[in-house]
């Protein structure tokens, strides 16, 4: 049995509705997935401690038994956990010979099947040439320092994990910047997309005099350029602020950019994201068109949720 505390790793008393002392309940549900032990978050790992009958958490605490654990690293351990602003969830591989013609996924946890990309029997000269692309367009304008100076580290390190795909990383700071970016692939496909920016409930900020409102001219003029060279499957993570706040159900960047690019789960955070906060938790290759979709989520004793838009 695992027991509980309202105590952080930080010393700190947190107080929330949502929390509640008592024994961890295994397994149970949070955002499509099953736990069976604590689990890591910034302020400590934690467990639902009250589950509903779908055993969705309801009520959740911090795990007391990786307290310890937690005071023990040592202060270089403790920064450098702190300096990566998206940390992964990762499943060791079960015992034993893979099964033929797969291999372990530590990130969803799955035997998958082995992809062979570069393999020059299987696919063409152009499709070596032309690799699926993971696309990062950052904008430079960043007034509050919310990123790194060369974008967001913890995340580049993940995406650039995941062969064969190649991730390109462009500074843009308006549209016609956007479209020049894509223009520069050369018909290589994106098979995820990352725009980095600051952003409110209704707009992409790209630098001080050009900003894209929702259900505008422009974020339709940002969908077009964005659309002919997204695989089918490709999903879009807007790393920016606000951009979902309010939810599926209201008006906002999100919803809007949804709208006009049908098809594409697009990830919006309902309040401002502080480093350490953003989760992976799956990356699952679309063996048909090597489109990645790519799931996101919120620290959850961070208080608010990063939501999937798809139309």
């Amino acid at each position: 049995m695992v027991e509980t505390t309202n105590v952080n790793v930080n010393g700190k008393v947190k107080k929330s509705k949502d929390i509640l002392v008592g024994p961890c309940v295994f397994p149970f549900m949070f955002k499509g997935k099953e736990y069976n032990e604590c689990v890591s978050g910034m302020e400590g790992n934690w467990c639902a401690t009250n589950v509903n009958q779908k055993k969705t958490v309801k009520k959740w605490a911090y795990c007391t038994k990786n307290k310890s654990k937690k005071k023990s690293r040592s202060s270089r351990e403790k920064s450098e956990s702190r300096s990566k602003d998206v940390r992964l969830v990762e499943y060791p591989r079960p015992r034993g010979r893979a099964p033929n013609g797969k291999k372990w996924d530590k990130i969803t946890g799955k035997w998958i099947n082995i992809i062979h990309l570069q393999s020059p029997k299987n696919y063409s000269k152009n499709l070596q040439k032309n690799k699926p692309i993971i696309l990062i367009l950052q904008s430079p304008y960043d007034p509050n320092r919310a990123f790194d100076i060369k974008g967001d580290q913890g995340l580049f390190t993940i995406l650039k994990s995941l062969e064969p795909y190649k991730v390109i990383h462009h500074y843009v700071s308006s549209l016609k910047d956007i479209h020049n970016s894509i223009k520069e692939l050369r018909g290589s496909k994106i098979a995820h997309l990352v725009i980095m920016g600051h952003g409110d409930r209704h707009s992409l900020i790209l630098s001080k005099n050009d900003i894209i409102e929702s259900y505008s001219e422009d974020i339709f003029k940002l969908s077009n350029i964005l659309k002919k060279n997204l695989l089918p499957n490709c999903s879009i993570l807007l790393h920016s602020c606000l951009v979902g706040e309010g939810g599926i159900n209201e008006p906002n960047f999100a919803n809007s950019l949804a709208d006009n690019l049908p098809g594409h789960t697009i990830y919006g955070a309902e309040k401002s994201i502080k480093r350490g906060e953003l989760f992976v938790i799956g990356v699952f290759p679309n063996e048909k068109d090597n489109s990645l979709s790519i799931f996101y989520q919120i620290d959850p004793s961070s208080g608010y949720d990063i939501n999937e838009f798809l139309h």
